[in-house]
């Protein structure tokens, strides 16, 4: 049919509608269009995404009019960047924002602002100045971690106890460190023995110590406690626990670590401890802890506001994280959050050592590259971020600045966190409160955004929560553990092997909670008792030829000394010097000349450093421990010279963290001369090096010197060679 029709007169070739020719050559103006709305981060609306398709499909008119649209989308947006100011546009869009469940901001827009659950085990950074809303949004957190399914506990270390009026209203227990009864021991996970987990977080201790050579005593130390551990067990039938006091009093009782340069090695490691101990508290000396494990699995507000020692924090931040991380050494790796450890003030725990070069990962990024695969999370909250180690900082995934940080090493370690342009990074400066900055490594969205964190309103009516009366609260008071074995001994311990230990170890280097001593001395050890006690300015060598001793008779009584925590050994450049201890007076029935009871070296250097200058013949009278007149200052030595000029003595054995202070102090006191006195020339160097960088003037630093202790006991040995 229609076959003989003229061709001309058809409507369609074929009798079919031809279709419009499209070119397959690349539309550059078309190409030009997309590339800008991809810059702006508008090629995902779908609007947008309707336009370009009439674009590029339809009839010339059609295809003119969506492009003439798609250039008034592009002028629109340009015109909003121009009219807001905002370095962090183009905003974020809805359904990219709501991809999570874990609500962390709204952005400016009042979209909120989402991310998955599993973002949570890489880490969170909230940063920001004081009382841009740190805290709120931390609370914020609290409450979603108890809303989600299953609730994730969570442990917070709270050090300024901002969150201690909110712990009842968020469902948590409140534990205050500074009480006498809490108490931290080093007892392993469940699943792990002592012989496994104590020897692997010895070396963790000795890098929070400062101590390489050391580490080595420090594990004959933790096996000796984990052999009075286990004697004491068999017994008398009852369990102990291990604490760092245990660790403390152990090293004493390492054999051979007060020769020589080991005794150097031990020194140090007694004084890395002692500092923890001390600037903790009671926290880490006690018979038997808290039970961490319990405590992990629910809701708690942890104040340590006693806790101030730099050593001391950073083994709490340490010993949590290492806790944490080994109770899943056995559990099959997860994304899923299983609980939340969240330190506020994390500078003070977590901070950069000194002289760190930011190259290598410490023991703390270690642990957290570990324990981020096992579900374990870890929130840091601070006000000085660049302050935290480099090694933490590399691992946060997440990262929320609140409020406007003003300091430049700040807003650039943000910035190079979270991918800001230099407009950008200027722009942190001028956050207000609530203002924050956000960003979250792999989700949905990849760029900062901006907004302010939720509003959290005060709680109302409701006191703080203090549980005492539960059962991972229950805690033992503090037992020297050789006391403990000596007290359980059995009648077979007398009939033991000789190379075999004894079951009565010799005690520790006493302290003013040990009591008496547990042993008397023996002659030919009181005789070298005797002889330190009354003449504390002799060498070994010059004791030795008084008393008319072989080198070997006098080691073997000074090892058995030292082993009783009798005396100290106390190495003064080349000379070898030996400190009796407080116990060592009360044994003797001497009244000890001691004015510091919590740091027995320090008072035996200032009270040899007295007997050393009185020898001067330029120097008239020393006075100790003498008041400056204002609330608890005083300076460790006067010297009263004939002339009428006064100089002013601190010794200066192990720690140099506070010498601008001391010396602040000195300033103005109408000192002729004020004088450290140094244990070695590396601490001498140290000292000076603080002092001029202080910022005192000129003419109070040409008052200052630094001398070494090895030279004022040479000066001392000369005048009596030539009396």
């Amino acid at each position: 049919m229609g076959r003989n029709k003229d061709p001309s007169t058809r409507r369609y070739l074929f009798e079919k509608p031809a279709h419009r020719f499209t070119s397959l050559e690349p539309d550059e103006q078309l190409l030009a269009l997309e590339a800008e709305l991809r810059r702006r981060e508008k090629l995902h609306d779908p609007y947008v995404q309707w336009l370009i398709e009439k674009a590029a499909m339809c009839s010339d008119t059609n295809r003119q009019w969506a492009r003439d649209q798609l250039r008034m989308v592009i002028e629109a947006d340009r015109i909003e960047d121009m009219r807001t100011g905002d370095a962090f546009r183009p905003l974020a869009p809805p359904q990219l924002l709501g991809d999570g469940d874990l609500h962390l901001l709204d952005q400016v827009d009042g979209v909120p602002w989402k991310v998955p659950w599993t973002a949570l085990p890489r880490g969170l950074l909230v940063t920001g100045p004081q009382g841009a809303g740190k805290t709120r949004l931390m609370i914020w957190l609290c409450k979603q971690l108890n809303a989600a399914n299953p609730p994730i506990p969570w442990f917070l270390v709270d050090p300024k106890l901002e969150f201690k009026n909110w712990a009842s209203h968020l469902g948590a227990i409140y534990i205050d460190a500074e009480r006498p009864d809490i108490g931290i021991d080093l007892s392993p996970p469940p699943g792990l023995t002592y012989e496994t987990w104590l020897p692997s977080l010895v070396p963790q201790i000795g890098e929070i110590v400062g101590v390489i050579y050391g580490t080595e005593i420090l594990q004959q130390a933790a096996q000796i406690c984990i052999e009075l551990r286990d004697r004491y067990m068999s017994q008398s039938g009852r369990s102990t626990e291990i604490c760092l006091q245990d660790l403390n009093d152990a090293i004493p009782l390492v054999r051979g670590a007060s020769s020589w340069r080991r005794g150097g090695y031990r020194d140090a490691v007694l004084t890395g401890l002692s500092r923890i101990l001390s600037g903790g508290g009671n926290l880490f000396k006690c018979r038997r802890g808290i039970d961490l494990n319990r405590l992990f699995g629910r809701n708690v507000v942890f104040g340590t506001r006693s806790v101030t020692d730099d050593f001391a924090t950073r083994f709490l931040a340490l010993y949590l994280l290492w806790y944490l991380q080994e109770a899943e050494r056995h559990a099959a790796p997860t994304q899923q959050p299983k609980s939340v450890l969240i330190i506020d003030d994390a500078s003070r725990y977590i901070g950069a050592r000194e002289g760190s070069t930011g190259r290598a990962l410490s023991s703390i990024g270690s642990i957290l590259t570990t324990m981020r695969s096992s579900g374990r999370c870890f929130v840091a909250v601070s006000q000085i971020p660049h302050l935290i180690d480099p090694g933490v900082c590399a691992l946060m995934h997440t990262v929320v600045d609140i409020g406007g940080l003003h300091h430049a090493a700040d807003t650039q370690l943000l910035a190079r966190m979270m991918g800001l342009t230099e407009p950008q990074r200027q722009a942190l400066t001028s956050l207000g409160q609530r203002e924050a900055v956000g960003l979250c490594g792999g989700s949905a969205w990849p760029r900062a955004v901006h907004g302010r964190v939720p509003e959290v309103a005060d709680p109302t009516g409701v006191g703080t929560a203090q549980a005492t009366d539960l059962p991972e609260l229950e805690t033992e008071p503090y037992t020297n553990l050789p006391d403990l074995v000596q007290t359980h001994c059995t009648p077979e311990d007398s009939s033991r092997p000789a190379g075999e230990p004894p079951a009565t170890v010799p005690a520790s280097p006493a302290t003013p909670d040990h009591g008496e001593p547990s042993s008397d001395l023996a002659a030919n050890e009181k005789m070298l008792a005797l002889d330190i006690v009354t003449s504390l300015a002799s060498t070994l060598r010059q004791r030795q030829q008084r008393l008319g001793l072989s080198a070997r008779q006098l080691e073997d009584r000074k090892q058995a000394l030292v082993n009783k925590g009798l005396i100290v050994e106390v190495p003064l450049g080349k000379a070898l010097m030996l400190a009796p201890t407080q116990q060592l007076y009360r044994l003797l029935g001497i009244e000890c000349p001691y004015k510091r009871n919590a740091w027995e070296m320090h008072s035996f250097l200032v009270l040899l450093a007295a007997k050393l200058i009185e020898s001067d013949p330029l120097v008239k009278s020393v006075k100790t421990e003498v008041s400056l007149g204002d609330a608890n200052s005083t300076v460790d030595l006067i010297g009263y010279l004939h002339d009428g000029e006064r100089h002013a003595f601190e010794v200066i054995h192990r720690t140099v963290t506070n010498i601008a202070a001391t010396a602040a102090k000195l300033e103005g006191k109408a000192f002729s001369q004020v004088r450290f006195l140094c244990s070695d020339f590396n601490i001498k160097e140290r000292v000076w090096a603080t002092l001029r960088n202080a910022g005192f003037g000129d003419e109070f630093l040409a008052t200052i010197r630094c001398d070494l202790f090895g030279a004022l006991l040479r000066a001392h040995q000369g005048r009596r060679k030539n009396a």
